[in-house]
């Protein structure tokens, strides 16, 4: 499916282009200035849909009601090899990591087991909406960037195998925040 045309054009009226970051977006004004400024991203529920908040540091912002996840999951599921090609797939993975670090500072309690987890139950069923925690963040952050670039059910399964190694990975290596201690300095 497409990418939300709407969308798009609420968030150019902004004046402003997004660039493929997490909670707080940097982003790029359309101008020779090149100015640098932030907007807050949050979402919430309304009648069993999903509503974007965008607020701007300097002025107004906007709500968005997102597409249902299953409608953003189209295309070929045909997994593809992520590493070595994290670049092409950046707005995936800093939406998966972003979700997940987001959380982990509100519930400072969350494990790399939580997480491991939550990604497992996400490659069986991705779509399938969750009520809250951990799962439904993450589903919302795809719900946003599958809303602005255009990527198929392969790619999203793969980015999320693609954290889910490098959970196990700093977990087995760092114990059991190893990887959430890590990515909360990065993302």
């Amino acid at each position: 499916m497409p990418v939300d045309a709407e969308l798009k054009t609420k968030l150019e009226a902004l004046s402003y282009a997004p660039t493929k970051r997490g909670a707080w977006l940097p982003l790029r004004r359309k101008s020779v200035e090149e100015e640098t400024i932030q907007l807050a991203l949050s979402f919430s529920e309304r009648q069993g849909k999903t509503v974007l908040h965008m607020q701007t540091l300097e002025g107004p912002g906007f709500e968005h009601e997102l597409r249902d996840l299953r409608e953003l999951l189209v295309g070929a599921k045909t997994k593809v090899d992520v590493a070595g090609q994290e670049e092409e797939y950046y707005s995936l993975l800093m939406s998966i990591e972003s979700a997940i670090s987001a959380y982990y500072r509100e519930q400072p309690q969350l494990t790399d087991r939580d997480v491991i987890q939550v990604l497992q139950g996400l490659l069986r069923d991705p779509a399938t909406p969750y009520a809250g925690g951990l799962r439904r963040r993450i589903q919302q952050y795809l719900q946003f960037t599958l809303s602005t670039v255009e990527y198929n059910q392969g790619a999203v399964l793969s980015c999320l195998k693609y954290v889910l190694r490098s959970v196990k990975l700093h977990h087995s290596l760092e114990g059991p925040t190893g990887y959430l201690d890590f990515i909360v300095d990065f993302v």
